[in-house]
């Protein structure tokens, strides 16, 4: 298992890498452009990040190509891959696509999704918020 420090450290730099490269997303498909989401993943209890990332640039722009239902599946790939370190348990998967595919429509989409998680091996909890930027 990575010690703290050492994962505390290296989620700063993909935060502050991921910040770099980001910038805004146009548009090519859909009629709800989205400018930027970012995952943050918090010990359950606790006030203090364990990991903040976001999406870059070509993640938005494939999610912008896209319509309904087909945007929820893909934001749970993306944010799957993006929170590897954190190893969480592989329900998160179900669980985050399910918040985040009953919330969704044509007309609607949320601004912000939260599900509790569990590690790997089950002894720690965890909070994923995915905050969905831009207009409706």
């Amino acid at each position: 298992m990575i010690s703290r420090r050492i994962f505390l450290t290296n989620a700063s730099a993909l935060f502050v890498a991921a910040n770099f490269m980001a910038t805004s997303a146009l548009a090519q498909g859909g009629d709800d452009p989205i400018p930027g989401i970012d995952i943050i993943i918090k010990e359950d209890p606790s006030l203090i990040p364990v990991m903040d990332a976001s999406f870059g640039r070509d993640p938005l722009a494939k999610l912008n190509d896209m319509k309904g239902q087909d945007r929820p599946e893909y934001i749970t790939s993306v944010v799957s891959d993006l929170v590897k370190k954190v190893e969480l348990d592989r329900s998160f998967q179900e669980d985050l696509y399910r918040a985040l595919s009953s919330k969704w429509s044509e007309d609607y989409r949320p601004d912000k999704v939260t599900i509790k998680a569990r590690s790997k091996d089950g002894e720690q909890r965890y909070t994923l918020t995915v905050v969905i930027k831009g207009k409706r």
